[in-house]
Protein backbone atom coordinates (compact mmCIF):
# COMPACT_ATOMS: atom_id res chain seq x y z
CA UNK A 1 0.00 0.00 0.00
CA UNK A 2 1.57 3.67 -0.33
CA UNK A 3 0.55 6.00 2.21
CA UNK A 4 0.97 10.31 1.58
CA UNK A 5 1.84 11.32 4.98
CA UNK A 6 2.03 15.09 6.16
CA UNK A 7 5.72 14.74 7.51
CA UNK A 8 7.17 16.82 10.21
CA UNK A 9 10.16 16.53 12.15
CA UNK A 10 12.38 18.39 14.47
CA UNK A 11 15.69 19.23 16.34
CA UNK A 12 16.06 18.96 20.36
CA UNK A 13 15.65 21.77 21.64
CA UNK A 14 14.89 23.13 26.15
CA UNK A 15 11.35 23.62 26.27
CA UNK A 16 8.87 25.37 28.34
CA UNK A 17 6.72 22.30 29.65
CA UNK A 18 8.55 18.89 28.10
CA UNK A 19 12.34 20.06 29.17
CA UNK A 20 14.45 18.83 26.70
CA UNK A 21 13.16 17.66 23.63
CA UNK A 22 12.39 17.69 19.90
CA UNK A 23 8.60 16.73 20.38
CA UNK A 24 8.05 20.16 18.87
CA UNK A 25 7.73 19.30 14.62
CA UNK A 26 7.40 21.29 12.11
CA UNK A 27 6.55 20.33 8.25
CA UNK A 28 9.64 18.94 6.29
CA UNK A 29 9.56 20.63 2.69
CA UNK A 30 11.69 19.42 -0.23
CA UNK A 31 13.57 16.56 -0.92
CA UNK A 32 13.67 14.21 2.08
CA UNK A 33 15.91 11.64 2.52
CA UNK A 34 15.28 7.79 5.03
CA UNK A 35 17.59 5.89 6.45
CA UNK A 36 17.15 3.21 9.00
CA UNK A 37 17.37 5.67 11.85
CA UNK A 38 14.26 7.62 9.95
CA UNK A 39 14.11 11.13 8.40
CA UNK A 40 17.37 13.41 7.82
CA UNK A 41 17.50 16.34 10.14
CA UNK A 42 14.60 14.66 12.39
CA UNK A 43 16.47 14.47 16.58
CA UNK A 44 15.18 12.33 19.47
CA UNK A 45 16.45 14.03 23.27
CA UNK A 46 15.76 10.71 25.08
CA UNK A 47 17.50 7.75 22.35
CA UNK A 48 16.87 5.16 25.37
CA UNK A 49 12.74 5.55 24.59
CA UNK A 50 12.63 7.19 20.80
CA UNK A 51 14.39 6.26 17.81
CA UNK A 52 16.48 3.25 16.55
CA UNK A 53 16.14 0.80 14.21
CA UNK A 54 12.66 -0.12 15.15
CA UNK A 55 11.28 3.05 16.02
CA UNK A 56 12.70 5.32 13.13
CA UNK A 57 9.63 6.99 12.34
CA UNK A 58 6.49 7.58 14.51
CA UNK A 59 2.78 8.01 13.35
CA UNK A 60 -0.33 9.44 14.96
CA UNK A 61 -3.97 9.80 12.88
CA UNK A 62 -5.08 13.09 12.47
CA UNK A 63 -8.39 11.64 13.09
CA UNK A 64 -7.45 11.20 16.67
CA UNK A 65 -6.79 15.25 17.10
CA UNK A 66 -10.77 15.63 16.42
CA UNK A 67 -11.09 12.75 19.49
CA UNK A 68 -8.83 15.24 22.16
CA UNK A 69 -10.66 18.64 20.66
CA UNK A 70 -13.48 17.34 21.94
CA UNK A 71 -12.32 15.60 25.11
CA UNK A 72 -10.19 18.85 26.04
CA UNK A 73 -12.00 21.66 24.19
CA UNK A 74 -9.69 24.07 26.41
CA UNK A 75 -6.40 22.57 24.08
CA UNK A 76 -8.44 22.29 20.64
CA UNK A 77 -5.46 24.99 19.38
CA UNK A 78 -3.03 22.49 20.22
CA UNK A 79 -4.40 19.16 18.90
CA UNK A 80 -2.92 19.55 15.40
CA UNK A 81 -1.31 17.21 13.62
CA UNK A 82 2.67 16.84 14.57
CA UNK A 83 1.65 17.88 18.85
CA UNK A 84 2.40 14.61 19.49
CA UNK A 85 6.11 14.66 18.74
CA UNK A 86 4.83 12.13 14.96
CA UNK A 87 6.66 12.19 11.72
CA UNK A 88 3.72 11.09 10.14
CA UNK A 89 0.07 11.75 10.12
CA UNK A 90 -2.73 10.37 7.85
CA UNK A 91 -6.19 10.51 7.71
CA UNK A 92 -7.94 6.88 6.94
CA UNK A 93 -5.17 4.72 8.88
CA UNK A 94 -5.87 4.03 12.71
CA UNK A 95 -5.22 1.18 14.91
CA UNK A 96 -7.98 -0.26 13.98
CA UNK A 97 -6.76 -0.92 10.22
CA UNK A 98 -3.30 -1.14 10.49
CA UNK A 99 -1.34 -3.90 11.73
CA UNK A 100 2.28 -4.87 13.14
CA UNK A 101 4.46 -6.16 10.16
CA UNK A 102 2.52 -3.99 7.76
CA UNK A 103 5.04 -2.58 5.05
CA UNK A 104 4.06 0.52 3.42
CA UNK A 105 5.43 2.20 -0.21
CA UNK A 106 6.17 5.95 0.82
CA UNK A 107 8.27 6.83 -2.16
CA UNK A 108 11.38 4.85 -3.05
CA UNK A 109 11.16 3.98 0.48
CA UNK A 110 9.52 0.91 2.17
CA UNK A 111 8.68 0.78 5.72
CA UNK A 112 7.38 -1.77 8.10
CA UNK A 113 4.89 -0.76 11.57
CA UNK A 114 6.99 -2.43 14.36
CA UNK A 115 5.29 -1.51 17.47
CA UNK A 116 2.13 0.58 19.11
CA UNK A 117 3.99 3.96 20.79
CA UNK A 118 3.86 4.19 24.14
CA UNK A 119 2.79 7.59 24.93
CA UNK A 120 5.72 9.54 26.51
CA UNK A 121 5.20 11.46 30.21
CA UNK A 122 6.56 14.71 28.30
CA UNK A 123 2.70 14.40 26.73
CA UNK A 124 1.25 15.31 30.07
CA UNK A 125 3.33 18.81 30.07
CA UNK A 126 2.75 19.69 26.92
CA UNK A 127 -1.39 19.32 27.49
CA UNK A 128 -0.99 20.82 31.15
CA UNK A 129 -3.10 17.50 32.07
CA UNK A 130 -1.59 15.13 34.69
CA UNK A 131 -1.70 12.13 33.07
CA UNK A 132 -2.43 12.73 29.10
CA UNK A 133 -0.10 9.88 28.59
CA UNK A 134 -2.13 7.06 30.33
CA UNK A 135 -5.03 8.96 29.54
CA UNK A 136 -3.92 8.36 25.59
CA UNK A 137 -2.79 4.72 26.51
CA UNK A 138 -6.38 3.90 28.15
CA UNK A 139 -7.91 5.16 24.99
CA UNK A 140 -6.18 2.87 22.73
CA UNK A 141 -5.09 6.13 20.32
CA UNK A 142 -1.22 5.76 20.22
CA UNK A 143 -0.20 5.50 17.38
CA UNK A 144 2.24 3.66 16.03
CA UNK A 145 6.29 3.02 15.21
CA UNK A 146 8.36 1.77 12.00
CA UNK A 147 11.01 0.51 10.80
CA UNK A 148 12.93 1.87 7.74
CA UNK A 149 13.62 -1.62 5.72
CA UNK A 150 14.46 0.20 2.58
CA UNK A 151 15.67 3.70 2.36
CA UNK A 152 15.07 6.54 -0.26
Amino acid sequence: MQIHPQVFIGTIQSTAHCGVSAIHKRAADGVLTLNSLGIEGDEQAETRFHGGPDRALCHYPQEHYEFWRQRYPQLEDLFLPSAFGENLSTQGMTEENVFIGDIYAWGDARIQITQPRSPCYKLNGLTGVENFAQVMQDEGRCGWLYRVIKGG
